[in-house]
């Protein structure tokens, strides 16, 4: 059985995320250790191989210091 495809939406996600982790100087474990989360949990969304959760967009951003809706800036487009 093979995986659907990720959806662009999560590698725009990942992308921002990667910026914001840049931006604040942090890692990959340092981000997973705040949001009490395995290090490959962090890379897997920086890298959009998994869907994350809307709780999980709540978590992430307040653990990057920023609002949910900065984190999701630009990330949902509309058609």
């Amino acid at each position: 059985m093979s995986r659907k495809p990720i959806q662009p939406v999560y590698k725009r996600l990942g992308k921002r995320v990667r910026g914001l982790l840049k931006g604040n100087g942090m890692t990959h474990a340092e981000l997973a250790k705040k949001l009490g989360w395995p290090r490959c949990s962090v890379t897997h969304t920086c890298n959009a191989r998994d869907r994350i959760l809307l709780h999980d967009v709540e978590a992430l951003a307040k653990a990057l210091n920023v609002t949910p809706a900065t984190l999701m800036h630009g990330v949902w487009r509309c058609v």
